[in-house]
């Protein structure tokens, strides 16, 4: 990443891992100990009543993306990562990403509670 020869990074927010891309940066978690960092994610919510079919299709996808070549490259390239979450937590991590963020599976329940409300 070009940018970063122009920086001083005095951390990153990337949960308990450094990144491959900055391995010599304290993580905030590193430098504060106790602190609860939040991780960015994206995700993909389905209407309530898609069927099941669909949703494992999608689920099928992207496992095999999660999985490819392509992806493997982000955590070297850019320190992020990917993950595959389900109804059982985190799986299907991104080859060379290390551990999905602490906490995954305490987001996955409220998320699975906000859709429950709708």
């Amino acid at each position: 990443m070009p940018c970063l020869d122009d920086l001083n990074i005095l951390a990153t927010i990337t949960g308990p891992d450094r990144t491959s891309v900055t391995p010599d940066v304290a993580t905030l978690s590193e430098q504060v100990p106790g602190i609860d960092v939040p991780t960015l994610w994206n995700g993909l919510f389905f209407k309530k009543g898609t069927p099941q079919i669909v949703k494992d299709k999608f689920a099928a996808v992207a496992k095999r993306v999660v999985a490819s070549d392509a992806v493997a490259k982000v955590p070297k390239d850019t320190g992020g990562i990917f993950f595959w979450e389900g109804p059982a937590g985190p799986k299907h991590v991104s080859p060379g990403a290390g551990s999905p963020p602490s906490g995954c599976s305490r987001r996955w329940e409220t998320r699975n509670w906000l859709l429950n409300l709708f």
